[in-house]
């Protein structure tokens, strides 16, 4: 396959590696939400969820750039 410009596209995450990330990133909300249920602060529980939306989407971009500088 080639992008438009005549180069070959360059490889992108496997379809496996986009869904673990997507479900791991629910599995930090559903995660939160059950600690604010349970009596623990929305604020504190939301900032880390975040964080760990951040961190995880981070891993994904890196792998991403990592296939694609190896090409």
């Amino acid at each position: 396959m080639t992008d438009g410009s005549g180069r070959p596209a360059a490889p992108a995450n496997p379809r496996w590696v986009k869904i673990t990330v997507i479900g791991l990133i629910a599995l930090v909300w559903l995660a939160a939400v059950i600690a604010i249920v349970g009596g623990e602060s929305w604020v504190e529980a939301g900032f880390t969820a975040l964080v760990a939306t951040l961190c995880l989407s981070a891993v994904d971009l890196g792998i991403d750039l990592s296939r694609r500088r190896k090409s």
